[in-house]
């Protein structure tokens, strides 16, 4: 039954084991003898069982404190690793809805082991987002739970008939949005719009800088009320920036000017962002993605994963890099220095205790790219645990969601997407129980996996597993195969997600 697993983990049970009714043992799972990180910062627990009640979890704890009820399902997880559902807090399947490709979007971010993730910019498609957010929640489609931005900027106006931002975010509320993002606002719309998202209710975040690269007014939208901070390559603490000659012309000159707002940054600069993201406890979403596809795009031109981006994205791996800067020279040089200059700034910003959370804009492997965020904020010198917490546990908090999801505790729904009502899961004796397969990535030096975080076929609900017993934190995918077998995996994405 792991194939609906309206199930995940954990709690008390009291007393001795109790028999089932029929209806109950059709839906309650036991996963036994696993290693359980809960997302919670707390030390894994070994050789625990998660019991899984419907779509709550029960009880977690060592396997001999566990009683588990006569006619439950029983799933032997020795040798794996069970953490929360993973999720990615910036991903974009607007501008395709209704096409395929969004199918085939979300089954493979579940096969990584994303079971939520929020839609980061509607675009006009807000109404039609809202829909398939209600439809996978009623079970009528699989898909991760979602999180729908309503976008505030003034391309969405017209598609609103709105009068103006305030009346833009309202109607947006009406349509049943979870959230605000701003977007190519200069600080006074910005403002206006969050001062209409707290009226409305809505927690209001997102792109605090612009129009073009010279402003930055990340600190005064804090203080308005934003209640997070996306793309650590937009907001630029620098309070001046040196003249520069330039090799770069047009846009990508104007891009290149984000990172001179880093690299320009003083100590000083630095510490008034984090301090203004501390004071109103405020998130950040790195999107570390992001930049090194930017700065070291050749990294990913033979991976698997790009050619699975490729089908899911329907266009060739050069394609992808187009809209893309493709610095040289100097150029290059500035860039790179502002990167390292962004990673320790996320650094600090943990170390100051500001909530990261992990978002990947579909970066560089469309809905399956949350384990490389995952790496890079181990990279930028986050903890494997911290980073893990990030997809999980932070993002979660984040989003509104820390009730339902984002760690293993009792009384946690247990299924953050739906199997369609009725359908039989045809590889539930997989799922059951079947020993996940490592895949060693090619390249030898990581071979092991990916920044410590080990390497596993399937997730489920919301909870992953991993079988790499020697890693003790973490979860990512097992490496795609050949394209034969990726095109098969992007077509059977549902029932792959399904699995344990």
């Amino acid at each position: 039954m792991i194939g609906r697993i309206g199930t995940a983990l954990m709690g008390r049970i009291l007393g001795a084991t109790v028999p089932l009714s029929a209806q109950e043992a059709a839906t309650t799972v036991a996963i036994r003898h696993v290693t359980v990180i809960d997302g919670t910062g707390a030390a894994p627990i070994a050789d625990a069982t998660v019991l899984i009640r419907g779509s709550r979890i029960e009880a977690v704890g060592p396997s001999g404190r566990i009683p588990i009820p006569a006619g439950a399902t029983v799933i032997e997880g020795e040798g794996k690793f069970l953490v929360p559902g993973l999720i990615d807090t910036h991903l974009h399947i607007a501008r395709r809805l209704g096409a395929p490709i969004v199918d085939r979007q979300l089954g493979y971010a579940l096969a990584n082991g994303v079971t939520g993730f929020r839609e980061a910019s509607g675009i006009g498609k807000e109404r039609e987002l809202v829909s398939l957010r209600e439809k996978i929640e009623r079970g009528e489609q699989l898909g991760p739970r979602l999180y729908i931005s309503g976008t505030a900027s003034g391309q969405n106006l017209p598609r609103y008939q709105a009068s103006g931002l305030a009346d833009l975010v309202r109607r947006l509320r009406d349509v049943g949005v979870d959230g605000i993002k701003l977007r190519n606002l200069n600080q006074a719309q910005a403002d206006s719009a969050i001062r209409a998202a707290k009226e409305a209710g809505l927690a209001v975040f997102g792109h605090t800088y612009g129009p073009g690269t010279d402003v930055d007014f990340t600190v005064p939208a804090l203080e308005s009320g934003a209640t997070g901070v996306m793309h650590i390559n937009g907001p630029g603490p620098a309070s001046s920036v040196k003249p520069r000659t330039v090799l770069a012309s047009g846009w990508q000159g104007e891009w290149l000017r984000l990172h001179f707002r880093w690299v320009d940054a003083t100590v000083a600069d630095e510490a008034r962002m984090i301090q203004a993201l501390v004071n109103h406890g405020a998130w950040l979403e790195p999107t570390l993605t992001t930049v090194e596809f930017e700065v070291h795009p050749d990294q990913y031109q033979d991976r698997p994963e790009s050619r699975v981006a490729e089908i899911l994205w329907e266009y060739p791996f050069p394609k992808m890099r187009e809209g893309m800067p493709a610095w040289t020279g100097s150029d290059r040089e500035v860039a790179l220095e502002g990167y390292a200059r962004m990673q320790h700034f996320v650094r600090r910003a943990h170390q100051a205790g500001i909530p990261i959370i992990a978002g990947t804009d579909g970066y560089p492997q469309s809905s399956g790219s949350i384990h490389e965020e995952l790496r890079l904020l181990v990279a930028a010198g986050l903890t494997p645990m911290a980073a893990l917490q990030a997809a999980t546990r932070n993002a979660a908090r984040a989003l509104g969601w820390e009730k339902r999801t984002g760690t293993i505790v009792a009384g946690l729904a247990g299924a953050a997407g739906s199997e369609p009502a009725g359908r039989h899961h045809e590889h539930e004796e997989d799922c059951a129980g079947r020993p996940l397969r490592p895949s060693p990535r090619p390249g030898g030096a990581e071979s092991s996996g990916l920044g410590g975080f080990p390497v596993s076929r399937r997730s489920c609900a919301n909870m992953c597993t991993s079988d790499r017993s020697r890693e003790t934190t973490g979860y990512a995918l097992q490496e795609p195969g050949p394209a034969a077998q990726v095109r098969r995996a992007a077509r059977q994405g549902r029932d792959h997600a399904r699995g344990l």
